[in-house]
């Protein structure tokens, strides 16, 4: 796993003076005593003397380590005090679908609270989460376009604009349709696509397939693929979007299954793993989430990053 540790360094002082930058040894020996195999970026050991860097060099630093950022499995963040450098790196780290471990009193704050899996007063309770192996039930989403091509579409997103008005935009100006197949979202997709006003003109419709025989009956999804790989697969995934984009006629069709939770999770199909599938012309995308929040949590990241990946495909 590639770990990237954020954290304040000058914070919004105008000189070169530092904040203590002791933790990022704490945390990256802490990281490496449970997975010592792991890679950890750290951009103060990277760059000791990047607060003084002038302007072109500093930019190029400040932009490379988001690229980094983006990269990362699990974005570790220490926020003591606010820190809008900080913040940035842990928005980038969302968009590549990281995991974000936050190490800070703010738990109130905005960018910790909707940003963060897990959220730390200290780094003595961060250590004991990694003690009791806290992230052993992670592993890297396998999205086809991970890193900076995965959090591409958000160049096109306009400051205030929503996720699923752009995408509106765009299939309305390509004149295409769409339908969704849901199962642990419960509509929550659907919903999402139908609060942009005029969407009628590009959404044909969707499926709720909560149960195994819905998918079968309404979707078409064969028995065996059901028995064989189960309702929480991509197999199951990929046919429920065949099963909407042919039921409803339509260019696109986007699915999701997974296990929201509490229960119904497995050793092998844990709690808040979830597969989206996107079906088009000659054109398969799947993605394997495994998700770290409640049960309101889980359905919206699988919302959302099935919004990201329609977003994706329309102007890859």
């Amino acid at each position: 796993m590639r770990f990237f540790v954020a954290g304040i360094m000058q914070g919004s002082r105008r000189d070169e003076d530092i904040c203590d930058q002791d933790y990022r040894t704490t945390i990256r020996e802490l990281i490496l005593r449970r997975y010592p195999d792991a890679e950890v970026v750290c951009p103060f050991e990277l760059y000791p003397d990047s607060v003084g860097y002038g302007y072109e060099q500093g930019k190029q630093t400040f932009l490379e380590l988001l690229d980094r950022a983006v990269e990362a499995d699990i974005l570790v963040a220490y926020l003591p005090e606010a820190s809008m450098g900080t913040s940035i790196e842990m928005w980038q780290a969302y968009t590549g679908q990281a995991r974000i471990v936050t190490i800070s009193p703010m738990s109130d704050n905005w960018v910790v609270k909707f940003l963060s899996d897990h959220v730390f007063d200290s780094i003595e309770a961060f250590a004991d989460f990694l003690a009791h192996d806290g992230l052993d039930g992670y592993r890297p989403t396998d999205s086809p376009r991970r890193s900076i091509e995965r959090a591409g579409f958000l160049k096109t997103v306009l400051p205030g604009q929503k996720l699923e008005d752009r995408i509106g935009e765009v299939l309305t100006q390509r004149g295409l349709t769409l339908a969704v197949a849901e199962s642990c979202t419960g509509g929550l997709l659907g919903h999402r696509i139908t609060n942009v006003s005029g969407s009628s003109a590009y959404f044909q419709g969707g499926v709720i397939s909560y149960s195994n025989e819905a998918k079968e009956r309404i979707l078409g999804v064969a028995h065996e693929i059901l028995v064989e790989y189960g309702a929480v697969s991509k197999e199951t995934a990929l046919a429920m979007a065949l099963g909407a984009r042919r039921l409803l006629d339509t260019d696109i069709a986007v699915s999701v299954t997974g296990i929201a939770g509490p229960t119904g999770g497995t050793p092998e199909k844990p709690v808040g793993l979830v597969y989206i599938v996107l079906a088009a012309e000659g054109v398969e995308l799947s993605q394997r989430h495994i998700w770290e929040g409640d049960r309101s949590h889980n359905k919206e990241r699988s919302a959302q990053a099935a919004l990201e990946l329609l977003l994706t495909y329309l102007e890859g």
